[in-house]
């Protein structure tokens, strides 16, 4: 898992991974590559597009509120500046600095004086600092040193602080109820694209907080008092400025791995902060089965919606959703509460030091390697190295894997087990001479027990596995299909050998070291062949080369035991004829014939499994 670029804490979280029922992801970083980049730029009067793999400065004119918009967001900003020259930071940070090099700008930071900031979180959306200008820098407010803040965030929490908007430093308007609709029209129409909307404002006035030592620009101290309080009773005097508008592209590989999660029954959610409009495009670009609920809901559920319902009734809903949108870290935990008490195995995504309940809570909690925090990495069972979705499916592949491997090795093990013994007590039953003697018998056990038996747990991962629906949480190991199987492999092994063993006596009623060496070697021969038919349904014969490798030394070594008369002396056989041997491998040859038919059922019924599990999931 490992050379996967998935770390897995203890073996036993791989082996739940072939459960899992539902994978609740996080977005950004996880199933996007977070790499955001601006390609819309909105004003109330104008709107600029951007071509996200251009360099060239946009042939438009900057006017003065497009300026404003570029200004405010490089302002509100905590990136920074590596060695390289590049900034450094927060993605979104990243992005609305960056785009100011198209515009013949610059970082706007170096003649502000930052006093406060406040923060952004998940419960108020939004971010703001406040500080000062340099007198000399006139294009970024009149008046040189007044006190100013600036905030950006999420659309509607940056509107609903908003009495005025700008068009120039000499205009700003009232926000009236129209405009207010124009500016949440446009951002829906934007969001419902995919992008992520920032929204920007600014106001006069401090942002009474602590100041961050991450801050960028230089720092005069902070203010006493709450800032939260203070943004309250100054929101109505906000000017709504624009907002960005910002792509995140899906990552590689992540439609194709849903996508066959999802044929294998795994549902998969998305979990994110973004707006509903912006949840849902991404969801429905990356294949995730985005339909209304029963409910008569669009299968998205925003964090406030969840707020209002009761855990039953989150409970009874859940199960039609794939998109939860304006989530908090807290819901995550009431999503993963809902699934679970509907009975299904939750795998929960996550990176923040908030996330960590979540984690804990999930039946696999998985954290990111490059994002997540230390606490996160340290509640979770598995960590994504390259905070890559994709790097998931291998890892349930490999639980489902592990799962069939355990039964072929049980199998295997326990027709062995069972014919030998079956062997024994038919022989003592009906007064027959013993058909193995006690070194046949013992090499017969390390033999079996040996290389053949554990090929069986290395088979390579079958490429129908993820077709298969997840196996219940407390699905036994020894299902009826296995016991039907190892009566069977055991079932071939003793008729066979029984029919060797009153072949060889038919002309003499006494027990030979031809007749006593014909059953060993008939015995082995057909144990062989279960060992190789019992590897998995999707393995080819030469693909499990360990399998091979085993078998084919097992054999060797049986004839070594025939033939070697040092050997001969110690297991008290004897040499057969071309005949005899002939006879055994038409023997085992017929017996690979039943164990192929045997297979080919097994594979249909897995096919059925699979075809009315996806009727299931339509319905």
């Amino acid at each position: 898992m490992s050379k996967r670029k998935a770390i897995v804490k203890k073996l036993h979280s791989v082996e739940a991974l072939g459960s899992i029922s539902v994978i609740c992801s996080d977005k950004t970083g996880t199933l996007t590559k977070n790499e955001q980049t601006v390609t819309e730029l909105y004003t109330v009067d104008e709107v600029v597009s951007l071509d996200p793999t251009s360099t060239t400065s946009p042939n438009v004119q900057v006017t003065p509120a497009l300026r404003k918009t570029l200004i405010v967001g490089s302002v509100c900003n905590n990136a920074v500046r590596n060695e390289e020259g590049q900034f450094v930071g927060q993605s979104t940070d990243v992005a609305l600095l960056n785009i100011l090099s198209l515009f013949n700008m610059v970082d706007q930071r170096q003649d502000f004086t930052r006093t406060s900031e406040l923060p952004f979180n998940s419960e108020r959306k939004y971010m703001a600092v406040s500080g000062t200008h340099s007198p000399s820098n006139s294009l970024v407010v009149n008046g040189g040193q007044r006190e100013m803040y600036y905030i950006k965030g999420s659309i509607d929490a940056i509107l609903d602080r908003c009495k005025f908007y700008y068009v120039s430093d000499d205009s700003t308007p009232a926000l009236d109820a129209n405009t207010r609709n124009v500016i949440l029209t446009k951002a829906q129409t934007t969001a419902s694209r995919g992008l992520r909307i920032i929204a920007l404002a600014y106001g006069y006035g401090p942002v009474e907080s602590t100041p961050s030592s991450s801050a960028p620009s230089s720092h005069a101290g902070s203010r006493a008092g709450t800032p939260s309080t203070q943004l309250d009773r100054e929101k109505t005097n906000l000017v709504f400025v624009g907002f960005q508008a910002m792509l995140d592209p899906p990552r590689k590989g992540v439609a194709d791995a849903i996508g066959l999660l999802q044929s294998g029954g795994v549902q998969v959610v998305m979990i994110t902060g973004d707006a509903e409009e912006t949840a849902l495009s991404i969801a429905r670009s990356l294949g995730l089965r985005v339909g209304a609920t029963a409910a008569g809901m669009s299968g998205c559920l925003t964090g406030q919606a969840i707020d209002r319902m009761s855990k039953a009734q989150l409970r009874e809903i859940v199960g039609g959703v794939s998109v939860f949108a304006r989530t908090t870290p807290k819901h995550k935990m009431a999503i993963v509460e809902a699934f679970q008490s509907r009975g299904a195995v939750v795998a929960m995504t996550g990176d923040g030091v908030n996330d960590a309940p979540a984690l804990k809570m999930a039946d696999i909690g998985v954290s990111m390697g490059k994002s997540g925090t230390d606490v996160a990495k340290e509640a979770a069972d598995m960590i994504l190295v390259d905070d890559n979705f994709s790097t998931i499916l291998p890892a349930v592949e490999e639980g489902k894997s592990i799962f069939h491997n355990i039964q072929n090795f049980l199998s295997f093990q326990l027709s062995t087990a069972c014919a030998a013994l079956t062997l024994i007590t038919l022989s003592t039953f009906f007064g027959l001479s013993n058909p193995l003697n006690a070194m046949q018998i013992l090499f017969i056990n390390i033999l079996m027990d040996g290389p053949p038996s554990q090929s069986l747990g290395v088979d390579p991962i079958d490429p129908q596995v993820m077709r298969r629906p997840p196996r219940r949480k407390d699905a036994p190991i020894i299902s009826q299909r296995l016991v039907y199987r190892v009566l069977f492999s055991a079932s071939i092994i003793v008729i066979g050998t029984l029919f060797v063993y009153i072949y060889a006596l038919a002309d003499d009623q006494d027990m030979t070291r031809r007749e006593q060496t014909m059953t060993f070697t008939c015995f082995v021969f057909l144990d062989l062949v279960s060992a190789v038919q019992n590897r998995g349904l999707g393995c080819g014969l030469l693909q499990n080369r360990m399998l091979v490798t085993t078998v084919s030394t097992s054999f060797l070594v049986q004839l070594a035991l025939i033939y070697v008369p040092f050997l001969q002396s110690i297991f008290q056989t004897e040499a057969l004829s071309l005949s005899d041997l002939c006879t055994l491998f038409i023997l085992g040859g017929f017996s690979a014939g039943l164990h192929e038919a045997r297979r080919r059922y097994e594979r249909s019924m897995n096919a059925a499994e699979s075809y009315s599990g996806a009727v299931e999931e339509l319905a």
